[in-house]
């Protein structure tokens, strides 16, 4: 697999790294200037192509997670020293594009415990692979109160499909010390550590509105990223075609016509 020899988060969308677009969202939208990465496959990669973070307009540290195969759980808790409050969490192998993670700012004057997001989505499959979120109907300010979640489900229950990007208090550190592990994965679930605030604590779970979100666990995955970037661009891609015609000056101008319809090719044709 591609991920044997390359990590995840530095698979390409269009010009950027998945990993270099959760950090511009970070930085352009959630107004962050500090982040702690935590890395451990394939580490030395991550480091070398993030750097310091200069180049990307913010200040980079980086922890190595101990057991990677605990899960982000217990990864995030192994870091708990280098977290100093509050603090938003994103994977580094989603790809977000158009959204609006600027409304999780609004959400902060709840005060909350944990903020989760989520996208709407008529595709089934991509719930099944993430998780839902059972919650209120938002409220008048767009924020809607989270009774729980379910990683993987077996069933769909609504259009919400829950998306990695959280805001969290040191309160997690507590929430995933006491949370038992998952019965499907064996393992500390970070998400559902996080709705297990939901009991006692002020969780709540904000819309990305209309976004195009992707969690990358396959090549289908980053294809269907890369598609989605470039048909929100589409109007400002340019097409080059090359027609070979040697020896066919009388059969060239059935063929540019085949072209000129799907390409919406617009005069002048360049002909040498």
């Amino acid at each position: 697999p591609y991920t044997h020899v390359v990590n995840k988060c530095l698979f390409s969308v269009h010009d950027h790294s998945l990993i270099e677009g959760q950090i511009a969202i970070a930085r352009d939208q959630l107004g962050v200037r500090e982040i702690l990465v935590l890395v451990g496959h394939l580490k030395d990669q991550v480091m070398a192509a993030l750097g310091t973070g200069e180049r990307l307009g913010v200040r980079l540290s980086y922890f190595e997670v101990p057991r990677i195969q605990d899960g982000p759980a217990l990864g995030l808790l192994a870091a708990r020293e280098k977290i100093a409050g509050p603090f938003f969490l994103m994977l580094g192998d989603e790809f977000h594009d158009a959204s609006n993670h600027r409304k999780m700012l609004d959400g902060l004057a709840k005060r909350p415990d944990a903020l989760f997001t989520y996208t709407r989505t008529i595709n089934p499959n991509q719930i099944l692979a993430n998780f839902s979120i059972d919650m209120d109907e938002p409220g008048d300010d767009g924020l809607a109160k989270v009774r729980g979640i379910a990683e993987k489900p077996l069933r769909i229950e609504s259009d919400r499909c829950g998306c990695g990007t959280l805001y969290l208090t040191p309160r997690i550190f507590e929430a995933i010390e006491a949370a038992a592990p998952s019965p499907r994965t064996g393992r500390v679930e970070l998400y559902e550590a996080a709705a297990s605030l939901a009991r006692d604590g002020r969780v709540f779970a904000v819309d990305l509105e209309d976004c195009d979100y992707v969690n990358i666990n396959t090549l289908d995955d980053l294809r269907r990223a890369v598609f989605a970037y470039r048909s929100r661009r589409f109007a400002n891609f340019t097409i080059s075609v090359v027609i070979p015609a040697w020896n066919e000056a009388d059969s060239i101008g059935h063929v540019v016509s085949d072209f000129r319809g799907p390409l919406d090719w617009q005069p002048p044709l360049l002909r040498l």
